[in-house]
């Protein structure tokens, strides 16, 4: 199965500023009424934030105690939600939040499946350009060029932060030293070094199972706990790793990446 973004989350929560939440809100009904002005239905959906624990809060701040126990646990969040597939930490299958609308295209037609679908893009766009004034063409647009603002402020905001060369040069040197190929220097790419590694395996198995060992595409497998095991474990000692090159990198980075992602999320009406 492909990986489709937008249908469901299982991102950890991330508490957020009630504008946001409004723009969300007034998005999700503004695309509600365009899409019944055109002849269909469509349920606004609204993302669910919880508030931060303070356990959360303090992983994502790079507290080393915290983001150990999360990480003797769930790894990297990549083979985990094989493992437990009712824990939303783990970013499990079960745990996903269903979107309303997912039961209303699976009725269509294959016609108006099509029809739908165009509609709903023009609606999307409508919607982010009346909530927002961002242009887009739909949701993947939205997402990516969201992706796009938030990788480039980021590297605005850390160029601030005198430490963060050293730091980034520690950590790559301790995963090189490790084993690991790091291609990149980079702050917003460093600490996702060793995830690659795992999700690169995830998609090897997909496309294995379905058949399509050449692509060049991302497909999800299905695997039962039993199986998605062995990859785990060393998953799990992998994120360990990563964690002690990165023990110092942390708790200067993480905090500046939660104030851009809120910062930008609150600009783009993004959940």
């Amino acid at each position: 199965m492909l990986t489709v973004a937008g249908c469901s989350t299982t991102a950890e929560p991330v508490a957020r500023p009630s504008p946001q939440v409004d723009k969300e809100r007034q998005r999700e009904h503004l695309i509600a009424d365009c899409m019944k002005r055109r002849g269909f239905k469509y349920i606004p959906f609204i993302t669910r934030q919880d508030a931060l624990t303070e356990v959360q809060a303090r992983r994502m701040a790079g507290d080393y105690s915290a983001m150990h126990a999360f990480r003797r646990k769930y790894g990297l969040q990549v083979f985990a939600a094989f493992v437990y597939p009712f824990d939303k930490d783990a970013g499990g299958s079960a745990a996903m939040i269903e979107n309303p609308n997912d039961a209303i295209t699976t009725a269509l037609s294959g016609t108006q499946g099509v029809a739908y679908n165009a509609d709903l893009d023009t609606c999307y766009a409508m919607a982010v350009k009346e909530t927002t004034g961002k242009s887009v063409r739909d949701f993947t647009d939205l997402y990516t060029k969201f992706g796009d603002a938030y990788m480039a402020a980021l590297e605005r905001e850390l160029r601030s932060y005198p430490r963060v060369t050293k730091l980034t040069a520690d950590y790559a040197a301790c995963l090189r030293a490790r084993g690991y190929t790091v291609k990149s220097e980079s702050p917003t790419d460093i600490d996702r070094v060793v995830a690659r590694v795992y999700t690169g395996q995830l998609h090897r198995i997909g496309r294995e199972q379905w058949g399509k060992p050449d692509s060049k595409e991302n497909f999800y497998p299905t695997l039962t706990a039993a199986q998605a095991m062995p990859y785990f474990r060393r998953e799990i000692d992998a994120a360990l790793e990563d964690l002690e090159c990165g023990r110092e990198f942390f708790p200067v980075v993480l905090p500046v990446q939660t104030m851009v992602d809120q910062r930008l999320a609150m600009e783009w009406g993004l959940a």
